[in-house]
């Protein structure tokens, strides 16, 4: 669900609708809407988890049954594609003003069958009824807190000036610290450089986030007042508001940098419209959690979490975390570039320390290799290749910022590239989604269940998934993925999956170095 918000806010532009009468005027608030209510979402989800810890026999009780849903799947998937239509469509500047209110009611109905949708892919209906009996107060809290915020940031918005200065001399100090030359002007709010500047507007002062804070914080400790000292527990209040603050001026200083480093249009769009809610969400959540281990101010020590639900927890992050590395340290490498992504072996680094971490979660898993293997890598291999020319990848040479570099900087680049290709890449998303994701759509508990007995319907949805990670040539990430599956299901080993992936990865790395058609890697 959170990336198909997310994937909707980056590239629609409600600018488009300014001016708009009717109820056009309620989607120029579109996106932040959305926003909001997956935010008020999020909060009342962790309500609900700490309900949740004190009743475990119903905790058990909300496990049964299936763990996935492909008919609400298919909703979801149904419901985002109408969305993103109608959207695309509402928001455009050459539809007609007369349709912009249909338009509306079309975006708000596949908005909400959406959401809806999504929270029962993994979670039934009649889960989500348990869970609302245990905690009722859950939802109330959430929508509450979005609206409270609402209200008290309205009513501090006459005195943000303060807020406004202190946070404007705060990002200046920081930023020439970094870099020596800064282009501003305290009149306006502005500062940059020569290449990329921004204006510091009154929402980005951070005062809405303290709001939302302080709100959030207040809200949770007066529900569980009585697990907590008091006013030892107060301290939490001011502690969060200042790091929400702190957070706010590392999001614009890192929106400077961004846009300085060749990426404004990520700077300017995703990167600034997302920043601020995720860091919340994280924050918060962070602190939720973190408070529930401090004895000093606790009134009781915190419920120990069941030993199998420990190790679930574990197991799930050692399958994940290599991947998850990649991506994190991806889109650090690629934020702090200008045209060149120069630092890619951090991705590498990151997965090599990830599997390392976690390596003796893989002891039980099966790596031996089958002439399958290789026959499956090959396949892939010549599927990749012979579509090439559908998209235009041939003749594409070696990028220039490379090929100017010295001897040494480019193969010791190219040594990485290689590694990250050959190794890191097919260990770590043969445990994302071999491993995990499609084990985990047969079962809760995916470490018990057997590569034979995954359905088609997991290889599918699974494949699907890592299709979706291939841009315009998803069609052909999803039958490698599928053809993966399959060689770890006839095999019952991840190690024959991984295999393969690499060899259609080193045959693919040999191709373009000798081709350089470089928009194959």
């Amino acid at each position: 669900m959170l990336t198909e918000v997310l994937s909707m806010t980056l590239f629609i532009e409600t600018g488009n609708l300014r001016g708009a009468t009717g109820l056009a005027r309620i989607a120029m608030k579109g996106s932040t809407s959305l926003r909001l209510l997956v935010m008020a979402m999020v909060l009342s989800a962790m309500l609900a988890f700490l309900e949740l810890r004190r009743h475990p026999a119903e905790v058990e009780k909300c496990r049964e049954g299936r763990t996935f849903y492909p008919a609400a799947l298919v909703a979801n998937l149904a419901a985002f594609l109408a969305f993103a239509a109608t959207s695309f469509q509402l928001f455009s500047l050459q539809t007609p003003p007369g349709s912009h209110n249909l338009l509306t009611v079309l975006c708000v109905v596949s908005g909400s069958a959406m959401l809806v949708s999504a929270t029962c892919v993994f979670v039934p209906g009649e889960t989500w009824q348990r869970i609302f009996r245990i905690a009722p107060l859950a939802p109330l809290f959430g929508f509450l807190t979005t609206v409270a915020t609402f209200v008290l940031t309205a009513a501090i918005r006459p005195v943000w000036m303060p807020w406004m200065r202190l946070t404007y001399q705060v990002v200046l100090t920081a930023f020439r610290l970094l870099r020596g030359n800064v282009v501003t002007d305290a009149g306006s709010f502005l500062l940059g450089t020569k290449r990329f500047t921004v204006i510091i507007a009154p929402e980005c002062s951070g005062y809405e986030g303290m709001a939302l804070m302080l709100v959030f914080g207040s809200g949770w400790l007066w529900l569980f007042r009585n697990e907590f000292r008091f006013p030892r527990a107060l301290l939490l209040l001011p502690f969060g508001i200042l790091a929400i603050w702190i957070l706010n001026c590392i999001r614009i200083l890192a929106l400077v940098l961004i846009g300085d480093a060749g990426a404004p249009a990520v700077a300017a769009g995703g990167f600034h419209s997302e920043a601020g809610w995720i860091s919340f969400v994280v924050l918060a959540s962070a602190l939720l959690l973190a408070s529930q281990h401090i004895p000093w101010i606790r009134t009781s020590p915190p419920e120990r979490v069941a030993g199998s639900q420990a190790r679930k927890a574990d197991e799930t992050a050692a399958y994940l975390a290599p991947f998850l590395a990649i991506l994190a340290s991806g889109m650090l490498a690629h934020a702090a570039s200008s045209s060149f992504e120069w630092l890619y072996p951090v991705r590498v680094v990151a997965a090599i320390a990830a599997v390392w971490w976690f390596r003796k979660s893989y002891a039980g898993l099966s790596w031996r290799v089958g002439w399958q293997a290789i026959a499956t890598g090959v396949l892939v291999f010549a599927i990749w290749v012979g579509t090439a020319p559908r998209f235009g990848t041939a003749g594409a040479g070696i990028p220039p910022e490379l090929g100017e570099s010295p001897d040494w900087i480019r193969l010791g680049w190219l040594a990485f590239r290689v590694a990250g290709a050959v190794l890191t890449v097919p260990i770590a998303e043969e445990l994302a989604f071999r491993g995990y994701v499609l084990r985990r759509l047969v079962s809760a508990d995916f470490t018990a269940v057997k590569f034979r007995t995954a359905s088609y319907t997991a290889i599918a949805i699974s494949s699907v998934l890592f299709g979706a990670m291939h841009g315009s040539r998803w069609m052909v990430g999803m039958t490698a993925g599928a053809l993966y599956a399959a060689v770890a299901r006839k095999r019952e080993s991840l190690g024959d999956a991984v295999a393969a992936h690499a060899i259609t990865n080193a045959l693919l790395t040999g191709w373009v170095l000798s081709t350089g058609q470089w928009n194959l890697w």
